[in-house]
């Protein structure tokens, strides 16, 4: 968790380039009403910047992991 005095997180950068690479990016009013691509570890998810969403990380509206399916399975002998 970062601290209150420090501020919210953002790059000067990003707000030029709509692809982020860093989830913990705090979404901000430059961001609304605009699509982005964020990098969930394998590829980049298009998302669309809603008001709802100000004040989170990019990274609560990206999924890293696959969901379904089993993970591990025990074989028969």
């Amino acid at each position: 968790m970062r601290a209150k005095w420090k501020g919210i997180f953002v790059n000067k950068r990003t707000l030029e380039s709509l692809k982020i690479f860093n989830r913990s990016l705090t979404i901000t009013l430059d961001f609304l009403n605009k699509r982005v691509l964020v990098y969930n570890g394998l590829r980049f998810v298009s998302i669309a910047i809603k008001e709802a969403m100000l004040g989170h990380k990019f990274g609560e509206f990206v999924l890293t992991k696959k969901l379904g399916g089993v993970i591990h399975v025990k074989k028969k002998k």
